[in-house]
């Protein structure tokens, strides 16, 4: 499941599809059902060039829907793991940073963080300076950012504060039901099924 909600996460009921908050703006993205309905989704959430930060257990598509905003938008996804631009020299990590958005900016790429709770933790956590350094490198650069940033993390508890208000929409992904998965599996049939057929 998977629930966008502007400027914070809120757990949503599968059942009811209720809440324990309301916003117009809320769109509980598995009653979109249709190609129209999509759209207006991505529209909404890509609307002012707003940062996305994607959460939820390994598995559950964080990645495929960044690709899918991607595609939408027509635009190159930069994907980078948290483990590519850590490094364990000292101002290195920055730098690397400052490479990162350099690349999307050239490429014109929407920018996708994975692992990204290794590279905005919590500040209030940290036992060196350079630990704070690095988060505080990494806000800077999406505050200046000008394009479509994604980060995805399994650890949403983790990320800094100041991080999470840099993010217009929080989108928490989960496990799919097994009428879901049963649908899913039903649907990836029949189009092997059809393109089968037509070969």
């Amino acid at each position: 499941f998977l629930h966008l909600k502007n400027e914070r996460l809120i757990e949503t009921n599968s059942e009811n599809h209720t809440s324990e908050e309301s916003d117009e703006s809320a769109i509980l993205l598995d009653d979109i059902i249709d190609q129209q309905q999509a759209k207006r989704a991505l529209t909404i959430a890509i609307a002012g060039r707003h940062n996305i930060l994607l959460t939820g257990p390994p598995g559950t598509g964080k990645t495929q829907l960044a690709e899918y905003f991607a595609v939408q938008l027509d635009k190159p996804l930069l994907i980078k793991p948290a483990s590519e631009i850590l490094n364990m020299y000292i101002g290195e990590t920055e730098k690397n940073i400052a490479a990162m958005f350099k690349e999307a900016t050239e490429t014109d790429s929407v920018l996708f963080l994975d692992e990204a709770d290794s590279m905005l933790r919590d500040r209030s956590y940290a036992q060196r300076s350079w630990e704070i350094t690095q988060v505080n490198e990494l806000l800077q650069r999406i505050e200046r950012w000008k394009g479509i940033f994604i980060c995805a993390t399994n650890l949403f508890s983790a990320i800094d504060p100041a991080a999470l208000r840099r993010f217009t929409f929080k989108l928490e992904f989960r496990p799919l039901s097994i009428e879901q998965r049963l649908l899913m599996l039903s649907n990836e049939a029949k189009f092997e099924l059809d393109a089968l057929t037509e070969a």
